[in-house]
């Protein structure tokens, strides 16, 4: 019998590197915060101190960032909760993005004085969203908040408007 040298395919198997997607990021370009999320349930958590020094959490995903003038939170899909807590007296501007994209959504914001100027911007998409703005602190003299919410579909409930706590416009 004559034994011929063996031309067969043996498959082999070979780890590959990790291909882990995080579901949101986290990051900060100048004096911007972003905060962007995927078509999934995502939670946002957001802490400033009032003087534009920021931490945040969304999902697994975390950052800080320091002299922040903007936050910029897009949830995308998902029934998404955003937690924003500022802790001190806003004694920097601040801008404050939402925009949460299709799903039953729910946003708390929560204030402490208002010292300098608050420009609040949510875009709760579509779905059966709620947002509660606390501002049970005062709006100090020169102050200004200025809040605007809307939705594309969907029912939106919760909204509470500030209170006039000094001269300025409403």
């Amino acid at each position: 019998m004559r034994t011929h040298p063996s031309n067969r395919f043996i498959p082999r198997l070979e780890a590959l590197e990790n291909r882990w997607c995080p579901a949101c990021t986290v990051s900060v370009s100048g004096s911007t915060m972003w905060i962007i999320g995927d078509n999934g349930a995502n939670t946002a958590t957001v802490t400033h101190d009032g003087a534009g020094n920021v931490a945040a959490t969304c999902d697994t995903a975390t950052g800080s960032g320091s002299g922040i003038k903007r936050i910029i939170v897009l949830t995308r899909g998902g029934n998404d909760t955003v937690n924003f807590t500022a802790t001190g007296d806003l004694t920097a501007r601040l801008d404050l993005i939402l925009a949460l994209g299709s799903g039953n959504d729910t946003a708390n914001i929560d204030f402490a004085p208002i010292s300098n100027r608050l420009r609040m911007f949510a875009d709760l998409g579509s779905g059966n969203d709620l947002i509660d703005v606390n501002l049970d602190q005062e709006i100090r003299a020169g102050a200004r908040a200025d809040l605007g919410v809307w939705a594309a579909t969907g029912q939106t409930s919760g909204y509470s408007a500030p209170t006039k706590s000094g001269p300025g416009p409403n």
